[in-house]
């Protein structure tokens, strides 16, 4: 990465821990308000909408899946089925009966981590960036426009050839921690996100897809793709992972 995003990736960490503090609350309330058992679900009321195909039983074992993960650094050019990725992120984070809870932890039930996905080459998707809903098990189109270029300028500071076919993306809503846990409410919105992001790994992999975890990434430009504002969200992406088929050998 270079001198200009590593300053604005201090800055936006900056922003955080400060707006964390301002967050802090001085006195506990003894009855708790409705911002900390509010279960929070991001919709997008006016966006195209796609409907998933219910997941697919994991062809696999526990035991199997976690021998056969594997980072994948050499993506090939063959497309994903949408039925396989739909799977893996209905598995991983599709939500279960009316108290909303998932197959990954979160700290007092926040639930604030996002995620979305952008789709490069997924037969029966349409390229651009999406909103995953857990609740309805549907993609959200938030952005129809994706250039090749500005996703090898979010992404440059990886080591692999061409992109994968799908990147997810983890975004921390920090109001939502912050509301119940002050400023240690940022670290469990970290902590969210890899436990929601190792659970989408490992249903992607038992689906026969390839993955690998995009750490480093520009901000500003990941958040223009996804049409994040932090000004008006308090949302940032914190972790990426490449979803696709690698090159056959």
């Amino acid at each position: 990465m270079d001198d200009e995003g590593l300053n604005v990736a201090r800055a936006l960490e900056e922003t955080i821990q400060r707006e964390a503090a301002e967050a802090e609350a001085a006195n506990p309330p003894d009855v708790p308000p409705d911002s900390w058992v509010r279960k929070n679900i991001k919709t997008y009321p006016h966006a195209e909408k796609l409907q998933l195909p219910r997941p697919a039983p994991a062809p696999m074992s526990v035991g199997d899946v976690l021998s056969s993960r594997r980072s994948c650094r050499n993506f090939s050019g063959e497309a994903v089925q949408l039925t396989a990725l739909a799977s893996a992120l209905g598995a991983a984070l599709l939500t279960r009966g009316d108290a909303l809870s998932r197959p990954y932890p979160s700290a007092g039930a926040r639930w604030a981590v996002e995620t979305y996905v952008i789709a490069r080459n997924v037969e029966g998707l349409a390229e651009g960036a999406y909103h995953y809903d857990p609740a309805n098990h549907l993609l959200a189109l938030v952005n129809a426009s994706i250039s090749a270029e500005s996703l090898a300028q979010c992404f440059r500071v990886q080591e692999f050839g061409p992109l994968p076919q799908a990147v997810a993306v983890a975004t921390a809503t920090f109001t939502r921690s912050w509301a119940r846990y002050g400023a240690r409410g940022s670290r469990f919105a970290y902590q969210e996100a890899g436990a929601a992001f190792m659970a989408l790994d490992l249903a992607s992999t038992a689906g026969g897809l390839d993955t690998v975890w995009l750490g480093g990434f520009d901000d500003v430009v990941l958040s223009h793709i996804l049409g994040l504002d932090w000004s008006r969200d308090t949302e940032t992406p914190v972790l990426g992972l490449g979803i696709g088929r690698a090159v056959s050998e």
